[in-house]
Parts: C-alpha cells; sequence; structure tokens
C-alpha cells in the first residue's frame, strides 16, 4: 500500500495517511528561475488534490493538471487519478 502526505501538517512533523490503491503520487519541481506549467500527462485524470508545497502562499486542496504553474525553485506534491485506458478524460 502506497502512503501520502497529511495535508498541512505542523511545522516540523511527518504524517503518513493511506492513499487508495487507485491513487497515486506526483511529485513535480521546477528547479528553474522562471515559472513552468505542467504539461499535459494523457494517463492521469485532470484533476488532482494538491496536498504539499515549497511555497507556504500555496493553498492546498482541488487542483487542475493543466492549470498549475510551478513557481521558480518550487516543488509540489499532488495526489492523482490514473485513467484507466480507454476511459475519457475528465
Amino acid at each position: 500500500m502506497g502512503f501520502g502526505l497529511e495535508p498541512d501538517p505542523p511545522l516540523g512533523t511527518i504524517t503518513r495517511t493511506p492513499l487508495d490503491p487507485t491513487q497515486r503520487l506526483l511529485i513535480a519541481a521546477n528547479f528553474g528561475t522562471t515559472p513552468l506549467k505542467l504539461s499535459p500527462l494523457p494517463d492521469l485524470a485532470r484533476r488532482a488534490t494538491l496536498v504539499t508545497s515549497t511555497d507556504p502562499n500555496r493553498a492546498s486542496g482541488e487542483a487542475d493538471l493543466e492549470e498549475v504553474l510551478l513557481l521558480a525553485r518550487e516543488a509540489i506534491v499532488l495526489v492523482v487519478q490514473p485513467i484507466d485506458n480507454g476511459a475519457a478524460r475528465d
């Protein structure tokens, strides 16, 4: 079984929450000095849940993978749902 991060844990703590067996973690990092938009990911549903970010001003919650803009030197963790073969992307 995989593990996810609990949204907004107290600073300095590590928490783990089991993921649904059909969910996956997507970790994206921008090591550059300019913002970067995520590229479309054909095997993942468009909707995701942002769990955490290195940007303290980015709120956790629902996210549209086609609209996520990573700031310079930012990393994020999202819970995503793979698309079944033949299923429509929402």
